[in-house]
């Protein structure tokens, strides 16, 4: 964001450019479960590649349980929608 002539940055550096949360419903015996899955993505155009702090920042979400998507196109999201 730029304030006047001022670039201001807030966030984790590395972090992806979005969150999205992905609800999942699984069916048991007792009724519907419900999970969450927390997705970052990361939106890429052309031969972009990640930064160094970008794949640190992947590796530590990744071992907590979160799922990292490099979005180059809409198709890069289909197994998530």
């Amino acid at each position: 964001m730029k304030i006047g002539t001022r670039f201001i940055r807030w966030g984790t550096n590395g972090a992806p450019d979005l969150f999205a949360l992905q609800k999942q419903v699984y069916e048991c015996f007792a009724g519907p479960y419900y999970e969450t899955a927390l997705l970052g993505l990361e939106i890429k155009a052309g031969k972009d590649i990640q930064s160094n702090a970008q794949k640190v920042f992947q590796e530590d979400f990744e071992a907590h349980g979160g799922t990292y998507i490099i979005v180059r196109k809409t198709e890069d999201l289909d197994e998530y929608i």
